[in-house]
């Protein structure tokens, strides 16, 4: 029997006996999975532990999208996971299945507008922050744009780690779309960008930060 089936019985079992207790889910991630589906009614999630990259879609194909590698709780009522994972041999989460009137005591996500870099005159190679997250939190993004004054390349960077670049033309500019990409940074690693070239550059992000 699949671990999702035990869980489903075991839910129902407690159901049965009175108030359902918290029961404690481990996903292998060894295994890659696409989307499947974990059906629960819980009054919320915690995660105790979380090896690797797990995304979750909560409540519906089309619902809010996290990684639990990233997430410590999901604070609000959850009666379906769609459960996404490249294989990754050895490692594995833990998932806490709350029973509903149970409430997790944390937040999965700060939303937040996003940040702005100002213009700011750059030397070639030089760099910009554009987005720095609040302390154990990680910048997951859905809008980008760009502007420069002068030809250049831009790189945009995970701190110091390039993840895309941008060829843009005397007085250019750019606008990237992310959403549904889950592009995101890791926990306390700043958004940033380089110039290939001397140019003044300005930058405007929109996402939220994940707890």
């Amino acid at each position: 029997m699949s671990v999702f089936k035990d869980l489903s019985s075991w839910w129902d079992r407690l159901r049965g006996k009175g108030p359902a207790a918290v029961v404690a889910l481990t996903v292998d991630l060894g295994s890659a999975r696409a989307d499947q589906l974990v059906s629960v009614d819980a009054g919320g999630l915690v995660v105790e532990r979380c090896d690797g990259d797990l995304y979750a879609k909560i409540n519906g194909p089309n619902g809010d999208g996290v990684n639990l590698r990233y997430t410590r709780a999901i604070a609000y009522p959850v009666v379906s996971l769609y459960l996404t994972n490249l294989e990754q041999a050895g490692l594995s989460a833990k998932l806490l299945i709350l029973p509903e009137g149970m409430t997790a005591h944390a937040q999965v996500e700060i939303r937040v507008s996003g940040a702005y870099l100002a213009p700011t005159a750059l030397a070639a190679g030089g760099t910009a922050t554009i987005w720095t997250p609040a302390s154990r939190r990680l910048v997951r993004l859905k809008r980008l744009s760009l502007s420069c004054d002068a030809a250049t390349r831009l790189d945009l960077r995970w701190a110091t780690t390039a993840w895309q670049s941008h060829y843009l033309p005397a007085n250019g500019n750019i606008i990237i779309n992310l959403v549904g990409s889950n592009e995101h940074g890791a926990p306390d690693q700043a958004l940033t960008l380089l110039s290939s070239a001397a140019a003044t550059v300005t930058a405007r992000a929109s996402g939220e930060e994940v707890v």
